[in-house]
Parts: structure tokens; C-alpha cells; sequence
């Protein structure tokens, strides 16, 4: 009887470990599993700038902020993302003693000049926490910079720029939007909370002329799928989202990618229970026109068009004159057409004129659908001096 209790009890343990394994991982037989959405893009890697701290010059952004007589003063740790900024002031950019270019300072920042090269209150940190809620679609970034004398930036304890001392390109003798624009690797950045951390030093060398200034802007580049048109010759990314619907977690679930009705490329992926699965697929279509994207899963399909045209345009130019005395107006009227078959802009610019010449094109971008025509009128002012001014 001993030995038949525990062959027993061997079977319900193993009709116990089955029980675990199916609560654990669904049946990809039986998954209700969605395919939400087709994108694409022919600009995966340059990506879309995504401003993440605004200017205060544009939206007073609020910064913690100090004030110090010499960097000596500064804490341990001032410029980690850990380091407790709780007991410092707020203030809101930008930081300054007057205005700047019709910019008034949003937080006061009062300079003294003592000796010599020596000043109190010539050094400035500010500190801004934002936050990244995806790290992956995160590209890169650029930091832009209007500062006076001198400044360094940081972002979550990494250097990204140290001008605190002299140097030829670093100084600024007038805070302009922007005096430095500089990238950040994609690797600075993490995932939740970031902290940006910017230092000003006013030179006070002979005194100074007392002039502070501290503001800047970051912006972070992300994946974008706006969906440009595309032309024959474009590389893209299609993007298909998988959504798992069921209460756990799918496993072995094989997804399909057909072109034109046929199989394009396949991968074998798992969902977390109610989370997204990106999938996705470099294609560079190989001829003008539409084509057929199906993505599928289980008995489920999702089906989108995607055309491929072609940019061309026509254009011509007609003259006429406005004649002053002491000036000419050459106006020419450009009409361009649209001949492609997908949507495009036009920038017009123009070279090699003097420089007493004023030069304006009405309007500089047009955009225009296919088929469609547009004017531009090509202004430019001549200058003639009188003849009495040649002679003298």
C-alpha cells in the first residue's frame, strides 16, 4: 500500500506541473492576438526632434537653480542625476541681470565685481529633471545653448560640454539663440528620469562688463513615422504592431509579411499579456506604384496600400519692370507645376547677387499637390546711386 500512495501522489504532482505550465504560457493555437497597425518611414534613422525642454526665452521653463562666488563652493555631486536639489531655489529661465535682444530675464542674476579679476555671485547651476518614457525609440539629442562668458552643460552626471575656463571658442561676448548647438549620443540618455544641468560664469576680468545670461533647449530625436510620400529609390521601415489580448503572456507565435501576395519575410515572437509587440522590416521598393502590405498572425490579417510615385516639376518665368528714380524693381513671376505624382515643397533661394541688391521671393516655400500650380514672384531692388554722388 506504501508504494501504490506514492505513485499516487507522483501523478498529482505531475498533473500539478501541466496545470503551471498552461497558466504560464498560452497556446499560440488559441491566442486572441490583434495586429493593430501597418506604418512605414523613409527617415528611420534621421528621426523627428522632439523639444523636451523648452527654451525659457519661449515657455519660462522652470529650473532649480543656485548661485555661487567660485566653483570651489559647489557641492559633491552637482551635476548627478541623484544629487538632492530640494533645498535649492526655483526660478524660470532665462537667467540674467538685463535684457537681451528684447528678451527679458526670467530669474534675476546679479554679478558683483570685488577686485581685480574677482567677483561674488559670477557662477550659476541650474537643473531641470525630465523624463524619457521609452528609450528605444530614442535616436539621439541637441542641446542648444545662449550664454554669456562662459558655461558647461551635463546631462544625468556626463559631460557634454566643459567651457568654464577660457578658451577661443568657447567664450561669448553676447548671449545669442543659440551660441552653441551641440548633439548628445543616444547612450546618455536612460530610460524614466533624466537630469539636465547647465553652469554660467560671468568673466569679471578688469571688472566686466556685468552682463549675465543662461538658457537653453533640448531636444530629443525619436523614430518617426509621419508617413512621408515616397518616391522609387527610398529605403523604409515598415512598423507592425502585434497586440496580445489574452491574460497571459504568448509564446511561439509565428508572424507573416506578404508584399503583392507574397511571403516577404516571417519571425517567430512573444507578447506579454496586454502589451505591443513592434515588428520591424527594412523593404526598398523596386518599382513605381502601389503596393499590397499584408501582415498576419494566427487567422488575423491586416491590409494597407503604400504608393511609390515620382518627383517632377515644370516651371517658367515671366518679366516685368517697375521703374523709380532713384531705384529699380525687377519683379519676375515664376510659375511652377507639380507633374509628379505625389506631394512635394519648394524652396527658392538665389546666389551670386550683389550686395546692394535687396532681394525677396514671394513666397519662399510653396507646396504643391500633383497637378496642382503655383506663383512665386521674384522681387529685386536695385540700388542707383545719383549722379552727383559718382562725381564727388
Amino acid at each position: 500500500m506504501q508504494f501504490v500512495s506514492i505513485r499516487i501522489l507522483s501523478l498529482h504532482l505531475l498533473v500539478f506541473f501541466i496545470c503551471l505550465i498552461c497558466l504560464n504560457g498560452a497556446n499560440a493555437d488559441d491566442d486572441n492576438v490583434a495586429i493593430t497597425t501597418i506604418k512605414y518611414s523613409n527617415d528611420f534613422e534621421n528621426g523627428e526632434a522632439v523639444n523636451v525642454v523648452p527654451s525659457g526665452k519661449n515657455e519660462s521653463t522652470e529650473y532649480s537653480f543656485r548661485i555661487f562666488d567660485d566653483d570651489s563652493d559647489f557641492p559633491d555631486d552637482w551635476e548627478e542625476g541623484e544629487f538632492d536639489d530640494s533645498e535649492w531655489n526655483r526660478g524660470s529661465a532665462p537667467f540674467g541681470n538685463k535684457a537681451n535682444d528684447g528678451v527679458e530675464p526670467g530669474t534675476i542674476w546679479q554679478s558683483e565685481h570685488t577686485s581685480g579679476s574677482e567677483g561674488d555671485k559670477d557662477y550659476i547651476i541650474v537643473r531641470k529633471n525630465f523624463t524619457i518614457d521609452d528609450k528605444a525609440a530614442v535616436l539621439g539629442g541637441k542641446v542648444k545653448s545662449a550664454y554669456t562668458n562662459y558655461y558647461a552643460v551635463y546631462l544625468n552626471g556626463q559631460e557634454i560640454e566643459d567651457c568654464l575656463d577660457y578658451s577661443g571658442y568657447c567664450y561669448e561676448g553676447d548671449a545669442e539663440y543659440w551660441n552653441k548647438e551641440i548633439s548628445i549620443d543616444v547612450d546618455l540618455f536612460i530610460e524614466g528620469n533624466n537630469t539636465l544641468v547647465l553652469v554660467g560664469r560671468d568673466s569679471l576680468w578688469q571688472g566686466g562688463d556685468n552682463t549675465t545670461w543662461l538658457d537653453c533647449e533640448l531636444d530629443v530625436k525619436v523614430q518617426s513615422w509621419k508617413e512621408n510620400p515616397i518616391v522609387l529609390g527610398d529605403d523604409l521601415v515598415l512598423r507592425i504592431d502585434f497586440f496580445n489580448n489574452e491574460e497571459n503572456n504568448v509564446t511561439d507565435l509565428d508572424v507573416v509579411l506578404e508584399i503583392e501576395e507574397t511571403g516577404f519575410t516571417n519571425q517567430t515572437i512573444e507578447i506579454e499579456t496586454n502589451k505591443t509587440f513592434e515588428w520591424k522590416v527594412e523593404w526598398t521598393p523596386n518599382r513605381l506604384g502601389e503596393f499590397n502590405i499584408t501582415a498576419k498572425v494566427l487567422n488575423e490579417s491586416l491590409t494597407r496600400f503604400i504608393h511609390v510615385g515620382y518627383y517632377a516639376y515644370n516651371f517658367s518665368v515671366d518679366t516685368d519692370y517697375l521703374v523709380g528714380n532713384t531705384s529699380e524693381l525687377l519683379t519676375y513671376n515664376i510659375t511652377i507645376s507639380n507633374e509628379g505624382d505625389v506631394s512635394d515643397n519648394y524652396t527658392f533661394q538665389i546666389f551670386g547677387t550683389y550686395n546692394d541688391w535687396n532681394v525677396d521671393f514671394v513666397p519662399d516655400v510653396i507646396n504643391l499637390a500633383p497637378g496642382q500650380t503655383g506663383t512665386v514672384a521674384l522681387e529685386i531692388l536695385l540700388i542707383v546711386k545719383p549722379i552727383l554722388e559718382f562725381m564727388n
